[in-house]
């Protein structure tokens, strides 16, 4: 509850997370276990006709597995750099997305959910760019409010 001095960049950081920051970690964390998933199962696939090379798969799941998992338990632990992880990553993931989606995914499965992929993707990330911004946040994560 009570402000601590910091002598870093910030001449203030609270001890106590915000509720919003706790939410988006929790998040974070849930979509770092679906990552993760996609890994485990992309390794155990058997012998498919697949639309993508055989590596892209388990290796987009590890790669956003451990982004999601150090951004989350960051955001927990309210880390200098968590913010900045979360900010950037999310811009990433909706790149990431949006270049998966329209390059490749050629099913009509994926044509049809195209939109409402890169839809919520935009959503995630501005709801991600909202809660890191929020001056209570900031003051948690020990930033500049100004």
């Amino acid at each position: 509850m009570n402000p601590e001095i910091s002598w870093g960049s910030s001449s203030l950081k609270s001890s106590r997370r915000p509720s919003s920051v706790t939410w988006l970690a929790v998040g974070v964390l849930i979509l770092s276990a679906i990552y993760f998933t996609r890994l485990i199962l992309a390794l155990n696939l058997p012998s498919l006709p697949l639309l993508v090379p055989s590596w892209y798969l388990p290796l987009t799941g590890a790669v956003w597995g451990i982004a999601t998992l150090l951004a989350g338990i960051g955001l927990l632990a309210g880390q200098t750099w968590a913010p900045t992880l979360s900010r950037w990553g999310s811009l990433v993931f909706v790149a990431w997305t949006v270049i998966d989606r329209l390059a490749l995914a050629r099913s009509d499965y994926a044509s049809s959910t195209r939109a409402l992929s890169i839809g919520a993707a935009l959503v995630g990330a501005a709801l991600i760019w909202w809660i890191v911004n929020r001056p209570q946040a900031k003051t948690y994560f020990g930033e500049d409010s100004l």
